[in-house]
């Protein structure tokens, strides 16, 4: 038992640990920028979690059009319960705080049920640029 829960504790210490190691370096080595989006490939894919006593089911759709993906979770009446999940691949500009030139870099964005807008082309994205390597990126 004592074992048990020295193991859990240790889990999440080092969970806690490495949780602190990323947002500090986020926090002293990144900053916010401004990117300009130049492409964006998305493909959605239709989710459903089932709970039952102490177990789960997990059903989901290939990967498809987001268009298809919309119109059938709205006309399918098994598909009507079920998250879309959107995938995007985001391609973008933006000017690097370490040297002060544009560069080019790429985001992969995952958003479940359509709680951020789409990214288009030609638009604006917020992401975080690394204060001293041009080519490093973070999504915000």
């Amino acid at each position: 038992m004592f074992g048990r829960l020295a193991l859990a504790g240790g889990v999440g210490v080092v969970v806690l640990v490495g949780m602190a190691v990323h947002y500090t370096d986020r926090a002293f080595n990144y900053v916010e920028v401004q990117g300009r989006v130049d492409a964006v490939k998305s493909t959605c894919k239709l989710e459903r979690t089932s709970f039952y006593g102490v177990g789960r089911r997990r059903e989901w759709t290939r990967d498809m059009p987001c268009e298809i993906a919309r119109m059938l979770r709205a006309e399918d009446p098994e598909m009507k319960g079920m998250h879309l999940k959107r995938t995007s691949d985001v391609t973008l500009r933006y000017t690097s705080p370490a040297d002060g030139q544009v560069h080019s870099g790429k985001l992969h964005l995952t958003v479940t049920d359509d709680r951020q807008p789409e990214p288009k082309a030609g638009g604006v994205l917020n992401v975080m640029a690394n204060k001293s390597r041009p080519d490093k990126i973070q999504k915000l």
